[in-house]
């Protein structure tokens, strides 16, 4: 580190010394102030002096690409912080004082990507890769971002495409069989995963990664031991697979109420997924032998709806309920572009689009925890599947209704919809809690544990 910066101190020296040095003067002890500050691991205040340096567009070549340099260094450091949308900034900055700089390019594209910016992380990504053909480089890991890119926007055949291409030029390249796979298990494609997912496995070069993939494969082999055999019909929005023997009967209604949850959560949300939604229809016993939870009257993974049906005609709008509630996170996760949202928060709001509050038993447990002061959302960010108790279950989704109950009331609906997008950027969830609900986390605990006494106990 010491070598490097005196390297980077040098290197700044000896261009000021360079004829023709006129206003890149000041931009040089910019940059000089903004390592010092790096060295530091001050990264906020080097991206101010990184910023004004910038901003005063030196046009030395030499100077431009050494300012291009530091301004993607300390995006990099920023983005590591988790401070995203400060370091996509500089990224932008090093791109602009270097258009055809492919490694500039990759790195901002990557950025773009961690704040949810994924049609600017495309055209990044086809920029480089249009570089890289005009002056005949490698186009592996260029590729590779793409197809994962496209992996993460459920356009399934260009990314498999994509990882084909990798995989023709290294197949020895694990990841890119990884990812293959899980395009082809998402689009449908059971046994083509499987077989991906054995090379993956067979190519990995640790043992974590092995292990990993080896709980993929045994997910999709056990789905594909139930499902093989099943056909499915289609809407202009849904597949829907199911057993033509046993569940022929519900398909109907059940397409009927996907639709209908695509209409009214699609505009209760603003958002209608870009591609066909696949809903998996199940006996119970099938359902549960795939290691679903026993009190689950439906989930939603990896970007499907899988119910567990017996009889849709005996309580139709318990059926409505819970297609409601599952397409209502299929929607959170698009909003929040797959990454992670307080699971009291997706809970909440499932049961909310639902129209399926607590009833009497679940307020009676809520009421006597709340007496008992074990009632906090701080502890409900993660799965609930786990959980096995039946109270326990009834307990955290009561809490998670009025957690979301209450915050409907504090900023209103449309702006919980700004908290998911804001989640789909990058933020945390104290920074999102303190732009969109203008309180920090304790202080709305705080608020909601009085809302609670002073409504519920």
């Amino acid at each position: 580190m010491f070598l490097t910066r005196i390297s980077v101190i040098l290197t700044l020296t000896l261009i000021m010394l360079l004829p023709g040095f006129s206003h890149a003067q000041e931009v040089m002890e910019l940059m000089k102030t903004a390592q010092n500050l790096m060295s530091a691991e001050n990264y906020s205040e080097a991206r101010v002096s990184l910023l004004e340096a910038s901003n005063l567009e030196p046009d030395r070549a030499d100077v431009r690409g050494a300012l291009s340099t530091m301004l993607n260094n300390c995006g990099v450091k920023l983005l590591s912080a988790d401070r995203a949308q400060e370091g996509l900034e500089l990224c932008r900055k090093a791109v602009e004082l270097e258009p055809e700089n492919v490694r500039l390019i990759l790195n901002t594209g990557s950025a773009c990507e961690k704040v949810g910016q994924y049609d600017e992380a495309f055209t990044l990504y086809q920029d480089a890769l249009s570089l890289q053909e005009k002056d005949g480089s490698e186009m592996r890991d260029t590729l590779m971002m793409l197809g994962i890119l496209k992996y993460k926007t459920k356009e399934h055949y260009d990314a498999i495409f994509n990882f084909e291409q990798v995989i023709q030029k290294d197949s020895s390249d694990s990841a890119a069989w990884f990812y293959k796979g899980l395009a082809e298990y998402d689009s449908g494609q059971m046994e083509a995963a499987i077989s991906s997912l054995e090379s993956a496995r067979e190519k990995a070069s640790d043992d974590e990664s092995r292990k990993n993939i080896l709980s993929w494969l045994q997910k999709i082999r056990s789905e594909h031991k139930v499902e093989g055999s099943f056909v499915q019909d289609q809407t202009n929005h849904f597949i829907i697979k199911f057993d033509m023997e046993k569940r022929a009967d519900v398909v109907g209604r059940i397409l009927e109420n996907c639709e209908d949850a695509y209409s009214e959560i699609g505009d209760r949300m603003d958002f209608y997924p870009p591609v066909q939604t696949t809903v998996v229809i199940y006996d119970p016993g099938q359902f549960y032998s795939l290691g679903k939870p026993q009190w689950s009257a439906g989930v939603y993974d990896n970007g499907m709806i899988r119910l567990p049906i017996n009889d849709a005609r005996a309580n139709a709008q318990r059926l409505k309920q819970v297609i409601f509630h599952e397409y209502t996170h299929l929607v959170v996760n698009y909003l929040a572009k797959g990454r992670h949202v307080p699971q009291w928060l997706n809970e909440g709001l499932a049961d909310h689009n639902s129209d399926d509050p607590p009833g009497f038993r679940e307020l009676a447990i809520f009421s006597k925890s709340l007496v008992r002061g074990a009632v906090n959302l701080g502890d409900l960010e993660g799965s609930f599947s786990g959980i096995t108790d039946r109270s326990t279950v009834s307990l955290v989704y009561t809490t998670s209704y009025m957690g979301v109950k209450f915050l409907i009331e504090l900023i209103g609906y449309d702006e919980i919809l700004s908290m998911l997008r804001s989640f789909g950027q990058g933020y945390s969830t104290a920074e999102v809690f303190s732009e969109v609900v203008r309180m920090d986390i304790e202080r709305f605990q705080k608020a909601f544990a009085d809302w609670l006494i002073e409504n519920y106990r």
